[in-house]
């Protein structure tokens, strides 16, 4: 089994430079040992797409922890090598058709996290091979929605404990199209009282407090808050879950506006 060392690979997309791995050429999650970021699963196509994939490919990971893990499922992540501050972050999206799928559209701080902020744009779910949920497990329970869901990741109490203001689903009346079949465009507006994101032109969710969460971490240390963007695509456990893509996650565009 060949052995997979801590790498940096970076590209040109879009006007900006990306890596095919984490910081400082980290390729595995340790919460998520069973998958680890690949070259190999990373390519612009002709029409200059970002397009990701997953196959199951094992191989022996050393990380910094001083631990061998064998994970089975290579996956495609890219994180800018650029950082970017307040302003709008917009990406045409095709997600992959499949089971137990995770792609991702992210933003995370470049500093220590959560504490500098991390903001998920579209977090994104197949468990049962579609994005669709009729039922949500909190109140009106019966409201029809994608399983392309936001978060805001921060700290709390003095800059000690992680909190976010929570997963949730974007409804179908604001995203109306399945986003395995239609490119969606997802925005972030990221100011420094306001973060604000919206599915095809249409507002899903406003946070203030999260926004002012993460702007005192930056106030805090004395530096001007920059975010680096991600697009992860990561599934489930494939010893537990049949995991199966059939179709790729594509980035059809990305772009970012400074304030």
């Amino acid at each position: 089994m060949e052995t997979v060392t801590m790498t940096e690979k970076s590209f040109h997309w879009k006007g900006y430079l990306w890596q095919t791995c984490m910081e400082n050429g980290r390729r595995i999650h340790t919460g998520q040992p069973w998958m680890w970021y690949s070259d190999d699963e990373v390519l612009i196509s002709d029409n200059d797409s970002l397009v990701l994939t997953i196959h199951r490919d094992e191989r022996e990971i050393r990380h910094w922890d001083g631990r061998t893990y064998k994970p089975a499922m290579a996956c495609g992540t890219v994180r800018s090598v650029d950082t970017f501050g307040h302003g709008e972050f917009e990406a045409m999206i095709e997600l992959p058709f499949g089971t137990c799928l995770w792609p991702s559209f992210w933003l995370v701080g470049d500093e220590r996290w959560p504490f500098s902020g991390e903001i998920d744009i579209c977090e994104a779910w197949s468990d049962n091979g579609s994005y669709f949920k009729l039922f949500i497990p909190q109140p009106p329970y019966l409201s029809p929605s994608w399983r392309t869901t936001t978060n805001i990741h921060f700290s709390d109490n003095n800059f000690i404990e992680h909190a976010s203001i929570g997963s949730r689903n974007i409804s179908v009346f604001k995203q109306c199209k399945d986003p395995s079949t239609n490119p969606i465009k997802y925005k972030c507006v990221w100011e420094h009282d306001e973060i604000a994101i919206y599915a095809n032109g249409k507002l899903v969710r406003r946070d203030t407090e999260s926004a002012k969460k993460i702007q005192d971490y930056w106030h805090y240390i004395g530096k001007e808050p920059r975010m680096r963007v991600i697009f992860s695509f990561w599934c489930e456990n494939p010893s537990m879950n049949n995991v199966r893509m059939n179709s790729n996650f594509v980035i059809k565009d990305f772009s970012y506006k400074a304030f």
